[in-house]
């Protein structure tokens, strides 16, 4: 019975994974939202897609850096033909997507040149390697004082969120 369930439990893995893999697509990003949400129109069913990249938390726009981040999404992405890699969806329904513009990961640039942080509480949604990955450039920006991390007292996204909330 251990071993059923065992094997169970691969398949459904297995599958996920595979479920998520063939819903991956390319298409042409129309409009960004800000730093970590865009629209894609899919190339095969020009159909037109909400992505938030995912694992990493750039700030809202009425944040301080908010039109800065969205921005330099702008200058990445606006207009240019990517690939998107599915993770599953949010709670909003929006895809999550890792972003690949001319073989770059644009969420890891995002993180790299100080326009997001990683979002730690979604980390797992990546690999063990992308995770460490973010983590190091997150800390390189910050050590290089970058983008969001130039003035110090910064206010994490998910913070200004939830403050917003109370209020």
């Amino acid at each position: 019975m251990r071993v059923f369930n065992f094997l169970i439990i691969v398949f459904i893995s297995v599958s996920n994974t595979l479920a998520h893999a063939s819903s991956n697509f390319s298409g042409e990003v129309t409009k960004i939202i800000d730093g970590d949400t865009i629209y894609v129109t899919n190339k095969t069913d020009n159909l037109r897609k909400k992505i938030r990249l995912v694992a990493i938390d750039a700030p809202e726009i009425d944040q301080p850096y908010g039109i800065e981040s969205k921005l330099a999404l702008e200058v990445y992405l606006l207009n240019k033909n990517v690939s998107i890699f599915n993770y599953g969806t949010d709670k909003y329904g929006r895809i999550l997507g890792k972003v690949v513009f001319d073989n770059k990961d644009i969420n890891s640039l995002m993180i790299k040149h100080g326009h997001a942080w990683l979002y730690k509480k979604y980390k797992n949604s990546l690999n063990r390697h992308d995770q460490d990955y973010y983590l190091e450039l997150e800390n390189n920006a910050r050590n290089d004082k970058l983008g969001i991390f130039a003035s110090p007292g910064f206010i994490e996204p998910w913070l200004w969120r939830s403050k917003k909330r109370i209020n």
